[in-house]
């Protein structure tokens, strides 16, 4: 039996200059992002935001995430209150607020935010952070449902499965279910 090669000292040393350090334009990437987000993108801001939450080519700071996220939702931008929204729900980088949480929701829901649509659902279903309506969670739900946002879909399944606030109907939910699975979910 032959013994594997050895591999070269030069490429072991490739890869370790080259494995832990950030894509090649990766920093200058993340440098014109923080250039747009300063300069007031809203687009910028919430893929800065993104990057932040994630870490993605750059060091994770839930912090500066929910900074980044907050400039673009207080200009009016759906796309950034539905994460600012998350944070708050889940207390990341910021004090855990379910009320502030169903108030960004609702920012971005009222703007046809699906998904937006669908987390301001849960929370009225649960009765966290707003009073709970399942009435009003089934209209979210099916707000998020009429845009082919398959995860509402799933969740008016549920209601109808279990009877909640409406009346209990197993053809009902299969066919959410079914419609759901059949767009991926």
């Amino acid at each position: 039996m032959k013994s594997p090669k050895p591999i070269p000292a030069f490429l072991l040393i490739c890869l370790f200059i080259i494995l832990p350090g950030p894509a090649p334009g990766q920093t200058r990437d993340i440098d014109g992002l923080k250039d747009k987000a300063r300069a007031g993108s809203a687009r910028d801001q919430v893929t800065l935001g993104d990057a932040y939450q994630f870490g993605r080519g750059i060091k994770k700071d839930l912090k500066k995430a929910f900074f980044w996220y907050e400039k673009a939702a207080n200009q009016g931008y759906a796309k950034g209150q539905r994460p600012l929204g998350v944070l708050y729900e889940l207390g990341l980088g910021t004090a855990k607020s379910p009320q502030k949480a169903a108030y960004w929701y609702a920012m971005a829901a009222h703007q046809g935010l699906a998904r937006a649509q669908v987390n301001l659902g849960i929370l009225y279903e649960s009765g966290t952070g707003v009073e709970q309506s399942l009435s009003t969670a089934k209209r979210w739900y099916e707000k998020a449902a009429q845009q082919g946002y398959h995860r509402g879909e799933v969740h008016l399944g549920m209601l109808f499965e279990k009877g909640l606030g409406v009346t209990k109907d197993p053809a009902k939910a299969r066919n959410y279910y079914l419609r759901a699975a059949k767009g991926g979910y």
